[in-house]
């Protein structure tokens, strides 16, 4: 059956750098989901027996890769896992592999569909707080481990975004302080990568609601095609709301 077979048969699902950084394991959120693999050379030998990329928390972005520096060092980078990463994107985005980003995974993800990251924001690196969403109408609970924040490219729709603004500073470009107006963004889809991610830790508390809305976005972004995604996740009147809408709305 060849190359066709092999596009019927995808099961299976490349985490990046799992329990490597941020200590728990990814693999139980997606085991439901296929077949885990944790290494990439494997990928890279037979890309299309996969069906997702997962990239992972932890380190900082390396600001270079979305046009800005960090002079005094807010940005605490591992530019090694930044190239790694990069070489699998390209790998799979040029192969039309689905991708998942968690907390640096989507701050990645945003980074390489054009976006750019906040370098630091206040209230967000401890505990928990509520987020909304576009297809829930009441706010649930999340953990928040991070102190950078995605700005969404125009072309991203957003997602979740906290229930209330808790970050008093916003540390920019160049590490300068900026005045920031839009939602402190949670969860984003890239639809031409078809492509998600989260800001929170869903594999650290898998019995929590914010997870079992994570997993069944997982399984929509698998299981349906973009516009039925967008439709389910966004509402039909909103399929093209991005960032800028909701922080006018």
């Amino acid at each position: 059956m060849g190359y066709l077979g092999n596009l019927m048969n995808r099961n299976r699902i490349l985490i990046l750098n799992d329990a490597q950084d941020c200590g728990a394991s990814y693999t139980p959120l997606f085991n439901s989901f296929g077949d885990v693999c944790n290494d990439p050379a494997s990928f890279k030998l037979n890309p299309y027996n996969f069906k997702l990329i997962v990239f992972t928390g932890g380190s900082d972005v390396t600001p270079e890769l979305y046009g800005d520096t960090s002079p005094n060092s807010v940005c605490h980078c591992n530019s090694e896992r930044d190239q790694m990463e990069k070489e699998v994107y390209n790998y799979g985005q040029q192969r039309g592999i689905k991708m998942v980003g968690i907390c640096r995974g989507m701050q990645f993800l945003n980074v390489m569909t054009g976006g750019k990251l906040m370098h630091d924001i206040s209230g967000h690196g401890h505990g928990d707080h509520r987020v909304m969403t576009k297809d829930i109408n009441e706010p649930f609970l999340t953990n928040s481990y991070h102190h950078q924040m995605c700005i969404p490219h125009k072309t991203t729709h957003l997602l979740a975004w906290s229930h209330t603004k808790l970050s008093k500073r916003y540390i920019g470009n160049e590490d300068e302080a900026i005045n920031y107006g839009g939602p402190e963004v949670e969860a984003i889809y890239m639809p031409w990568l078809k492509g998600i991610g989260v800001q929170w830790h869903p594999e650290a508390d898998l019995d929590a609601e914010s997870t079992d809305w994570f997993s069944h976005l997982v399984m929509d972004l698998l299981d349906t095609d973009g516009g039925m995604f967008k439709r389910v996740h966004l509402g039909i009147e909103s399929a093209k709301m991005n960032i800028i809408e909701v922080k006018n709305g």
